[in-house]
């Protein structure tokens, strides 16, 4: 047998070596099912977006359209002390007065509903209107 010592060594010109090195690095060709997976699973994130944003509508219409009263005309709103706001049982809206904030504290609060009038005849008809301090 021979010394391993004594083989040749391969040289590569600092030109191949960054080949090389760039050819390690690249990521593999996909192939077409892979290609066909990723699509897929874009099309799946589309369509879960997509149900996601129709559930945010159609409870905002039913907000919307809520009365927030009973029955027997009284109102089905609770006011939260700490917020400063309404809560509907009903359909669960939460009602402030307006104008209606800017910013991050307005994207927060994109599906409140501001509405003066409504917080105020609301407002009255809770137990918070009567309460003295």
């Amino acid at each position: 047998m021979s010394d391993p010592k004594q083989q040749p060594q391969p040289v590569l010109s600092i030109e191949q070596l960054k080949e090389l090195v760039a050819a390690l690095k690249a990521p593999p060709t996909p192939t077409e099912a892979e290609l066909a997976d990723i699509e897929q699973a874009k099309a799946d994130r589309r369509n879960t977006g997509e149900l996601q944003r129709r559930k945010v509508q159609n409870k905002l219409a039913e907000q919307q359209a809520c009365t927030h009263r009973r029955k027997d005309r009284t109102t089905h709103c609770v006011f939260e002390y700490m917020g400063g706001y309404l809560i509907c049982q009903g359909c669960q809206a939460i009602i402030h007065p307006e104008p209606r904030p800017t910013g991050d504290l307005g994207k927060e609060t994109s599906q409140h509903i501001y509405n003066t009038r409504m917080f105020n005849e609301h407002f009255v008809e809770t137990q918070a209107g009567m309460t003295t301090f």
